[in-house]
């Protein structure tokens, strides 16, 4: 028994050193064929570049020895070098043995030196010395022939943009100081050529005055092939998809114009067919056609079918969306309307957190259901907790309601929260329309519900005339969103307003008006800078019965969002300390923002702003104000944003400064 254990144990450790020796012969293989390819007096190049650069040549020259494929080698080498500067290098292959070695002379690096252009007159020596590459860490870049020929590539292609299709460059190269090669483009730019006449094109309504563009315009390289797109395009959009053009230049060399030969075979007349959808899981098939909104039996229109996927992916329920025409059915002279979707997921959850400079930090979650009765309906139920309360929310979104751009929202929510003068629990809800005039306006019309309990509020400030109620208003929304991005804007203006009034009625205890809205304003400079400001402002009366609108409706100022340089809500007529609120409130935001290194922002603000207990008596000398700077961090979520502001005249209560984080952009 003890034997057979022996050998057993004798077999498994053959196995596993034949195993070792197995895996280990390949790389004593390969290191032994690198010993056999050597490199003499390489020290600008690596010895595993040039190996790796000449390795099919030295395998070709083994299987068939024979002088070409080591010649071969030399010669890569020899490129390799020149890429790299160095213009002067000998490269001599000879095998000793089993051995082959490359012997190789480098010889000095030569790097570009000055560059002169003579004979150019429509462009200035600074604009074509643009195509020069530049210094790297100081250095002129290295010397080589393709340099020069890429420079001379894209003086050509300058010339020709500008309808000079006779260029001509010729080169001088001569030696410079400090193993430096200065070149002397010579340019001969001949004539500029225009585009005079377009021959041979049919007499269709409008395709002459599209084409006429190009009339008078030089001729350049790209000329025939947009020419043939804007036929093409043209006849595709008219009810023929089957279109094809070519386009011939003929140039008169003594007058400087070219003619334009067209060849246009505008096919069949086609009109829509049948709609046929693919990839569908949860959406309608009556969703999908309503939004791409092509009848059949209507004429063929290419921008139609452009139209229609810019439809489908504005719903946001598809990854992917292709509409295109079928086969051409010749009995009937239609051609089907193929729509190829894929769905996004129609459900997630998230966990989101934050941070505040009044709450703290903030952490909340949400479950979200997309295209649930497969119209692009969402559901959404979701929360979040910080030290100073918490909220509960729900909301249904139907767009495109009756098939039109209509979109239905019902939310609502259950709030408990502390403020610095009260606390207040709070429940509601709302209805709303919203309507999209355009990709830019947009506007909402709803009815809002809300049940307000207060408590904690110090008896000396005015509570109001009523601490628990309820009320209902309608309001009326617009949004005008001219940003160019609405995450990390640079440019453009936002404007969003919101009127309000609460009439009275049995579902409210109080009644009142309301306006309030805010104008943000970026403007780019140079350099990545920005300089961004954004004015706000709310104003809310008491009507009918009601003397004193309630604290938990009225404004405050303070933060993040309005003065950062204060607490908030720490701005405006306070109580022992406490803030009372008032019915008018305004804010003046504005801030230069500049690139520090990557996605980080730096950021210089200066913040006014006021709150008037009586809309009557604004006084606007009361206005606070505060400056500071701040970092931004640019995310694909928005920005992480930390602000230092500095109140230069602090009272009672106040600190000089007040450090803000926030997620997302103050404005």
């Amino acid at each position: 028994m003890r034997f057979s254990a022996a050998l057993l144990l004798l077999a498994l450790a053959a196995g596993c050193s034949s195993s070792g020796d197995t895996e280990a012969a390949p790389q004593d293989e390969k290191k032994k064929e690198e010993e056999k390819t050597k490199f003499e007096g390489a020290t600008a190049l690596s010895e595993s570049d040039l190996r790796e650069l000449v390795s099919r040549d030295v395998k070709r020259y083994k299987t068939d020895p024979r002088l070409p494929a080591l010649e071969d080698a030399a010669f890569r080498i020899a490129y390799q070098y020149r890429l790299e500067g160095y213009d002067r290098v000998r490269v001599a292959p000879r095998v000793e043995g089993a051995t082959v070695i490359f012997q190789i002379e480098e010889g000095p690096r030569i790097h570009l030196g000055s560059v002169h252009f003579d004979g150019a007159t429509v462009f200035k020596s600074e604009e074509l010395r643009q195509l020069v590459p530049g210094r790297f860490l100081g250095d002129a870049p290295p010397y080589s022939l393709r340099l020069v020929l890429q420079i001379e590539e894209g003086i050509i292609a300058s010339y020709r943009q500008r309808g000079f299709i006779d260029i001509a460059v010729s080169r001088k190269v001569q030696p410079d100081e400090d193993d430096r090669m200065s070149v002397t483009f010579l340019i001969d730019e001949g004539k500029p050529y225009v585009v005079a006449e377009i021959r041979n094109l049919p007499a269709e309504p409008g395709l002459h005055e599209k084409t006429a563009l190009t009339l008078g315009r030089p001729f350049t390289p790209g000329t025939p092939e947009s020419t043939e797109a804007t036929i093409v395009d043209y006849y595709r959009d008219h009810g023929h998809p089957f279109a094809t053009a070519r386009v011939k230049p003929v140039s008169d060399h003594e007058t400087g114009t070219v003619a334009l030969e067209t060849d246009v075979r505008p096919g069949p007349a086609v009109r829509t067919g049948e709609t046929k959808i693919t990839g569908t899981v949860w959406s309608r098939s009556s969703f999908i056609e309503n939004r791409v909104d092509i009848e059949p039996g209507s004429e063929f229109k290419a921008s139609a079918l452009r139209r229609a996927e810019e439809r489908l992916v504005a719903t946001n329920v598809f990854k992917r969306v292709h509409v295109s025409p079928g086969p051409f059915q010749e009995e009937t002279g239609t051609v089907p309307l193929e729509v190829e979707v894929e769905e996004r997921e129609t459900g997630e959850a998230s966990v989101r957190g934050g941070y505040g400079s009044f709450e703290g930090f903030r952490i909340g979650a949400d479950m979200m259901g997309v295209n649930i009765w497969g119209g692009a309906e969402s559901i959404r139920i979701g929360g979040n907790v910080s030290k100073v309360g918490y909220r509960g929310e729900a909301d249904l979104g139907v767009p495109y309601l009756f098939g039109t751009e209509l979109r239905l929202g019902i939310a609502g929510y259950w709030e408990s929260r502390e403020y610095p003068s009260y606390d207040a629990v709070s429940r509601g809800g709302v209805l709303s329309f919203s309507y999209p005039w355009s990709t830019k306006l947009s506007t909402t019309i709803g009815i809002r519900h809300a049940d307000i309990l207060t408590s904690n509020v110090d008896p000396s400030i005015p509570p109001g005339d009523l601490l628990d109620y309820n009320y209902t208003a309608v309001f009326f929304a617009p949004t005008l969103d001219l940003r160019d991005n609405a995450l990390a804007p640079t440019q453009g203006i936002l404007l969003t307003g919101e009127v309000s009034y609460a009439p009275g009625t049995l579902l409210s205890d109080i009644q009142f008006w309301s306006a309030s809205g805010r104008f943000s304003y970026y403007f780019p400079f140079p350099e990545g800078i920005v300089f961004a400001t954004s004015f706000q402002g709310g104003v809310i009366a008491p009507i009918a019965g009601t003397q004193e609108i309630p604290i938990a409706l009225r404004y405050f100022c303070g933060g993040t969002n309005t003065v950062r340089g204060y607490k908030f809500e720490a701005i405006g007529p306070k109580v022992n300390g406490d803030p009372t609120g008032g019915q008018v409130f305004l804010s003046l935001q504005s801030e230069v923002r500049f690139p520090i290194w990557g996605s980080l922002q730096g950021a210089i603000f200066s913040d006014q702003g006021g709150v008037w207990f009586d809309r009557l008596r604004v006084h606007l000398p009361d206005i606070r104000y505060s400056v500071g700077i701040g970092l931004r961090f640019l995310t694909p979520a928005g920005a992480l944003v930390a602000d230092l502001g500095w109140n230069p005249h602090p009272r009672q209560g106040e600190y000089p400064t007040e450090f803000h984080l926030s997620v997302g952009f103050p404005f």
